[in-house]
């Protein structure tokens, strides 16, 4: 099975390069310089595509704790907490007066007032 990126035969590659290497030789001036930069940026473009492929493999190796993402993931279930239950009556709270350097008089109205609540 091919896919569109293989060649049929790797022909066309050698011929390029061939003729690459003729126009460089023979000097074409303007003409081997724009091969040559050409040339160039295409061996950029394909060790930048072999750097990303590696990169891409060693990422999947990594990720997947060394399976190479073949198989699929287990992921554990949401854990379920369960609802609070009904809630307490709250606990009676103990009122707690300072009064210091107060007048007597003043502390016995205060808390015949709290007491009448």
């Amino acid at each position: 099975m091919h896919g569109t990126w293989q060649t049929t035969g790797g022909r066309s590659t050698r011929v390029v390069l061939l003729i690459g290497g003729i126009l460089l030789m023979a000097g074409c001036g303007g003409a081997a310089a724009f091969l040559a930069d050409v040339l160039i940026a295409a061996g950029v473009i394909l060790i930048l595509g072999i750097g990303a492929m590696i990169a891409l493999l060693v990422h999947r190796v990594r990720a997947t704790d060394g399976r190479g993402g073949l198989e699929q993931r287990i992921v554990p279930a949401p854990v379920r907490y369960e609802l609070p239950g009904p809630e307490r009556p709250a606990i009676p709270q103990h009122v707690h007066f300072h009064f210091d350097g107060a007048d007597p008089a003043a502390v016995a109205e205060i808390l015949r007032r709290h007491q009448a609540e």
